[in-house]
């Protein structure tokens, strides 16, 4: 029952444990973190080696248990002690250790070298179930982290308390950078805050439909005739310096 259990825990940890959290630590140095960041990005080894032990011993311990069952107590307390022994592999073997490896999971990175270890020794099981899932997978496409988790884990890292408002708002933002085209934010000519470039910076800053925007197009004859822009930073910049008079055609971009 201790294999199993030790089974059980090592496949939560590796399962719950988040790519993000492994880099980080990797980062600072952590050499079980760079072991477990191989097995977690080629889980399929680890995982063949720990599936294979844990059917292995609950096969064995109960062929074990149920042997010496009968032998002891004969075949009408078999089905009592069978009993017993399922719900003793369920609670101590299942859901104890894979309720520490989903919560205890950021102190437990030194697992990895037990998993190593079980990769090894189960070599051969581990090496024909990699050829089996080969053969399965042949062709399918690794799609890795799509845009859709990033998302995801940014509205859970606001709802956490991980992140702010705004910082999720950012990221949201850039994620959608991909699907929006320059047209879709393009602000039709007509309803645009424009100026023509003799205004000067003081009549310019009296407009206050032009002073509440970082942007603004200047024009020469027509409003049709665009000409550049001015940034309302140059325009404050050269205000702090008393010129007052100067035109916007003499900054604009």
């Amino acid at each position: 029952m201790s294999i199993s259990f030790l089974c059980s825990l090592l496949e939560s940890v590796l399962m719950s444990t988040p790519i993000s959290y492994i880099s980080m630590k990797e980062e600072e140095g952590d050499r079980n973190a760079a072991l477990f960041m191989k097995y977690k990005q080629d889980p399929d080894r680890p995982l063949s080696a720990i599936l294979s032990l844990n059917t292995i011993a609950n096969t064995l311990g109960a062929a074990a248990v149920g042997h010496q069952a009968t032998q002891l107590s004969g075949d009408h307390w078999f089905g009592v002690i069978s009993a017993a022994m399922t719900f003793l592999i369920l609670v101590f073997s299942e859901i104890v250790p894979k309720t520490i490896g989903t919560t205890h999971w950021k102190g437990l990175l030194w697992l990895s070298r037990i998993m190593r270890v079980l990769v090894f020794v189960l070599f051969p099981i581990v090496w024909l179930v990699d050829k089996i899932h080969d053969a399965i997978t042949s062709g399918d496409p690794d799609l890795g982290i799509s845009r859709e988790e990033v998302s995801a884990m940014a509205n859970m890292g606001e709802e956490e308390g991980v992140l702010d408002n705004s910082e999720n708002k950012v990221i949201q933002n850039i994620i959608k950078l991909d699907d929006i085209k320059a047209y879709d934010v393009m602000t039709p000519r007509v309803v645009a805050a424009i100026a023509p470039e003799n205004m000067t910076l003081k009549q310019f800053y009296k407009q206050e439909d032009l002073s509440h925007n970082s942007r603004i197009p200047v024009y020469s004859d027509s409003p049709e005739f665009i000409t550049g822009y001015v940034m309302r930073y140059d325009v404050l910049e050269n205000l702090a310096e008393d010129k007052f008079d100067m035109r916007l055609k003499s900054i604009k971009r």
